[in-house]
């Protein structure tokens, strides 16, 4: 993302303003006009990690290690924020540990945590594509289970 960008509505007026690099040491801002006709501002903040995968898929190379700068929080006009935490890539002995780059849970601004659990062989990886063989999300409210229909081609 370039340092500053400028959006704009289909009346040419300014909607929003971006500006950072997206990285830890400058995050993302984003800037409008409220319905108070004041500015907010919300910030977007990252957190460099190691991604390397390990889903063991016959014949795809595994990404990384690679230095990847991933969103960390969100912070809000009000001050309360999003955060993020990213899955372990599995069978990591590092420290700091490697990520896949998959989300492990979301941290809300009312305090509660859903949380990702990818299930399935390879990892929890359709070899074939790269999406998820299945996820268990977790919520203060319950668990829901998602499990791909239909086989691997791979």
């Amino acid at each position: 993302m370039p340092s500053s960008s400028v959006l704009t509505d289909t009346l040419g007026t300014t909607a929003i303003t971006a500006a950072g690099q997206g990285n830890p040491s400058s995050p993302i801002t984003f800037q409008y006009t409220n319905a108070a006709g004041s500015t907010s501002t919300a910030t977007v903040n990252y957190t460099t990690y190691t991604v390397q995968t390990n889903f063991g898929c016959s014949g795809v190379t595994e990404y990384g290690p690679t230095s990847v700068n991933l969103v960390s929080n969100i912070t809000l006009p009000d001050n309360t924020s999003y955060s993020f935490a990213y899955e372990v890539t599995p069978g990591d002995t590092h420290t700091p540990h490697y990520v896949t780059g998959r989300m492990a849970s979301a941290t809300l601004p009312t305090g509660g945590t859903i949380t990702y659990n990818y299930t399935g062989s390879n990892n929890g990886v359709i070899c074939a594509d790269g999406t998820a063989a299945g996820l268990t999300r977790a919520t203060p409210d319950g668990t829901w289970t998602y499990t791909r229909s239909g086989s691997d081609p791979a």
